[in-house]
């Protein structure tokens, strides 16, 4: 379902009963300060079963419409929870998680103005996720029990060493205990985010995927995305336990040529100078690059032989939004451990 480009902010919806019985659905007003610019009159919502909702979006009231018929087909009474994630094109991807707190089992349909037909949904294509929700306001707290609905799905391929990831792309070790039956080792999110903003955090977003990895993401009372700070290479947020991953430095360099400021140019050539990184990659690779509060999505295409590797998508919204010119060099470098992560400075 992902799509390269600027990695926005995610925002989820508790739907209520009253929600489910309407065709329109608010955006956050802090989402559409910082990306309605971005966002497109025709859009589509895309789900991993391959189900696509044409909506419009209403720029001057920050409204996505035509949403009745997705909300009937699949069945929402109120209660469960919608992820939405954009990554800068016309598409946001969409994710249901039940009222048992898990994503659900999508069913095989798809909208009545497909003609394609519905796809199976597995742990291996894209994780699974669930929420937890800080009812206490707890500021430290070290393990979170994931729901039965989750576990059911996830908890079979578990295995040691894991790790936690985070928003800013830094990662720390963690575990699962099979006897307690919960995550362990969030003592790190109180040092991540600081202390004083740890009483806004209202729930939590875990993303298992099937290389022991969980990715985190922190959500505010709105259900808007808290950024972490910091980069994978900054000291900014880090705690001083040694479960952190340290940074020890893989980089690798492009210089800007006119060719690359092209509308059209979204094929970026990368160094066989820096081969050794590279084959550290999948054949295909996406690799997450921050600067500041930025985060952008590269598709990268792996290569063999005396062929250099290629930067294949989401050059452009990185071009645009660093306001990169013709001579500009870029430097991305990322902790050994970390290949996927990068921050980047100009």
């Amino acid at each position: 379902m992902e799509s390269s480009g600027l990695v926005a902010d995610k925002f989820c919806w508790k739907m209520s009963h009253m929600d489910t019985s309407s065709d329109e659905l608010s955006l956050p007003h802090t989402f559409c300060a910082k990306y309605a610019h971005r966002l497109h009159e025709d859009m589509h919502l895309k789900l991993r079963n391959g189900y696509i909702i044409p909506v419009k979006f209403d720029k001057s009231k920050g409204i996505l419409k035509g949403l009745m018929w997705f909300f009937k087909q699949f069945e929402l009474k109120g209660g469960e929870i919608l992820l939405f994630e954009y990554f800068g094109r016309y598409n946001i991807n969409v994710y249901i998680l039940g009222t048992n707190c898990s994503e659900i089992r999508y069913p095989d349909i798809v909208h009545y103005l497909q003609q394609s037909s519905s796809r199976i949904v597995t742990l291996g294509d894209g994780g699974w996720r669930f929420v937890w929700f800080n009812l206490e306001r707890t500021t430290t707290f070290d393990e979170i029990a994931p729901p039965d609905a989750f576990l059911i799905c996830c908890a079979f391929s578990f295995s040691e060493p894991m790790t936690y990831v985070i928003s800013n792309g830094k990662k720390f070790s963690c575990s699962y205990c099979h006897t307690s039956r919960k995550f362990k080792g969030l003592g790190f999110l109180s040092d991540s985010l600081g202390l004083t903003a740890m009483p806004a955090l209202h729930m939590l977003l875990f993303t298992y995927e099937v290389d022991s990895v969980v990715s985190i993401t922190a959500f505010d009372e709105q259900l808007c995305e808290i950024v972490f700070p910091g980069h994978p290479l900054s000291s900014e947020g880090d705690s001083h336990d040694s479960s952190v991953l340290k940074p020890v430095s893989l980089h690798f360099k492009i210089t800007v040529e006119k060719r690359h400021m092209s509308t059209d140019c979204d094929l970026i050539e990368i160094s066989n100078e820096f081969r050794n990184l590279c084959r550290m990659w999948d054949k295909f690779q996406t690799i997450f690059v921050y600067s500041g509060n930025g985060c952008w999505m590269l598709h990268i295409c792996r290569r063999n032989n005396y062929y250099c590797s290629t930067i294949e998508g989401g050059w452009q919204h990185l071009r645009e939004d660093l306001g990169l010119n013709a001579g500009d060099q870029l430097v991305f470098e990322c902790p050994v451990m970390s290949v996927d992560r990068f921050s980047v400075l100009v």
